[in-house]
Formats: C-alpha cells, structure tokens, sequence
C-alpha cells in the first residue's frame, strides 16, 4: 500500500523490464518483489533495526532466487581419436598363435598350381588361434576390402601399404571390424579369428602380395 514502509533486502534483479529493478523486500511477516519504480528511499522508522545490526543479519536461504538462469553444465568436448599413423614399412605378426603351415607346396587339393614350382602353392602363413582372437593390422595403410567372397578365404581382409605391398587376412570369424576405405595403423584390431571359408579350424590365413604376386609373408615379418 502507498506509504507502507519496507525493507529492501537485496536487489536490484532484472526479471522484467524496469527503470529501477525488482528489489526483494520484508515488511513484517511478508516477504516478496517490489518493482523499484514504486520505491522511495526513507529514513528507517523509531525501532526498525538497520541492516548492519548483527542481531538482525539475513540468513542464508537455500530458496533464494537466484538472479541468474539455470544453466546445465555443458560437456567438454571429447579428446580428439589420434590420427592413424599410416605404413611404417615394417610388419608385425597379425595373431599371437602357432605357425600350423608355411609358404610354398602344399598337398592341399585347393591351391593354384605354380608351374614354375611344379606345384600346387599354399600362398600364404596359417596361424592358428583360438576363435575370436584380435586380428591386428600388420602395418599402417588403406582398407581396400573388407567382408566376405567365394574365394576360400570367408569373411576377409585386404589392405594397401602403398609401394604395391597389399596384406590379406582370411577366415574371420564374423565380418571384419573395418570398413572398406578405413585408415588402419599398425596393431590396430580389424577382426575375431575364425574358420569361415575353406578352413578345417579357427586361424588367419595372412598373406603378403607385391604388385599382385603372392610372396611368403615370412620375409616381412621381424
């Protein structure tokens, strides 16, 4: 009411639009926002303790509006993956398993005959391991293809080092783990160990080609 005395408590607070503020204010028992338009400052009534009295100090209040907008804490942003660090020109061992069969001859019915050699050539290293082991990336270098053919090898594959030198890894277990056109890093995973293709047991069928002619992968490897 006109000429009530109050006490400003805190303020000014810009909820609406005003010349002066919004000011909390207590007025006996009553406690709430006046528009600081409506407000004149007096001299405090005989009696009406000033703010600075102690015995008068306004509790803190867990209810108190706060002045600002809550915010959400946002997210910081993710680290950034490391990019990968493409050939190195040196080969790691694709499986930790057992060498069950090397390049060269093999009495094996399936293989491509090498008339040079009078035989038929098993063309790459069988490493045997237990199913749904990692298959590493050799070396760094672009996925030229990954999924599955007719070719023997089931579910595979087949990567680009650059300089002709191309890696394949055959029989795994479900579909690779990388995509066609993917940039892998050396020891990075790219599928389980598995028997699917011609295979009599879960192992990596890994292979070295140099501009599409098969070479032991033996020679590459430390």
């Amino acid at each position: 009411r006109e000429h009530d005395v109050v006490r400003v408590i805190e303020g000014p607070a810009s909820f609406v639009k005003s010349a002066n503020g919004w000011y909390r204010i207590e007025a006996g028992d009553l406690r709430g926002y006046v528009d600081g338009d409506l407000l004149a400052a007096t001299e405090a009534p005989e009696g009406v303790l000033e703010p600075d009295d102690e015995s008068d100090a306004e509790p803190e209040r867990s209810e108190t509006p706060s002045l600002e907008p809550d915010r959400e804490a946002e997210p910081s942003d993710p680290e950034p993956e490391p990019a990968p660090t493409g050939p190195t020109g040196s080969f790691i061992t694709p499986v930790d398993g057992t060498l069950t069969q090397g390049f060269g001859c093999s009495s094996l019915g399936y293989y491509v005959y090498d008339p040079e050699l009078g035989c038929a050539v098993h063309d790459g290293l069988d490493i045997a391991a237990p199913t749904n082991t990692p298959i590493l990336a050799a070396d760094g270098g672009t996925v030229v293809f990954a999924g599955s053919c007719d070719c023997g090898l089931g579910n595979y594959v087949e990567i680009d080092h650059g300089d002709g030198v191309h890696t394949l890894y055959g029989h795994m277990a479900e579909r690779p783990f990388v995509i066609t056109g993917q940039q892998v890093s050396r020891g990075d995973v790219i599928g389980p160990v598995g028997s699917t293709g011609l295979a009599t047991g879960p192992h990596v069928h890994f292979m070295v080609r140099v501009d599409g002619v098969s070479r032991d992968p033996a020679e590459f490897l430390p």
